[in-house]
């Protein structure tokens, strides 16, 4: 597996890739409400960093964060439970961090070292030292 940021070229066919990751979720509000072009040129100018797993030529995984906050993150559905979405996070999150995450994926984040910082209905805040 290679991991690696991604460049403002590639961001379009990378966001692409993370709507059909969360298909059958919600996903962050800023994917399903926007262009692809409208939300890449955000993230050039935000300054928001991109960082993806790419196995056998194809990009697996992605994580969106900026400023120690996690916007989006996703992994391919056949790519899940071997350990890929925590590779990432280590390997693009130096520092503390957190994320507002749905409810299904707080195991995840337990397991990666984060807290529970906040539930609401709608999602749980949590935090990573």
């Amino acid at each position: 597996m290679n991991i690696r940021v991604i460049t403002k070229q590639e961001i379009p066919a990378t966001l692409t890739n993370l709507k059909k990751i969360f298909k059958d979720q919600q996903g962050p509000p800023f994917i399903r409400e926007h262009t692809k072009e409208e939300i890449a040129e955000k993230l050039v100018r935000d300054g928001y960093k991109v960082v993806s797993a790419f196995e056998n030529g194809g990009e697996i995984a992605t994580v969106i964060l900026k400023d120690g906050k996690i916007y989006a993150l996703g992994v391919k559905d056949y790519a899940r439970g071997r350990g890929v979405g925590s590779t990432l996070l280590s390997e693009a999150v130096k520092g503390p961090c957190s994320v507002n995450c749905l409810k299904e994926t707080v195991p995840f984040y337990l397991k990666n070292g984060f807290v529970i910082e906040e539930e609401t209905p709608a999602y749980t805040r949590m935090k990573k030292r």
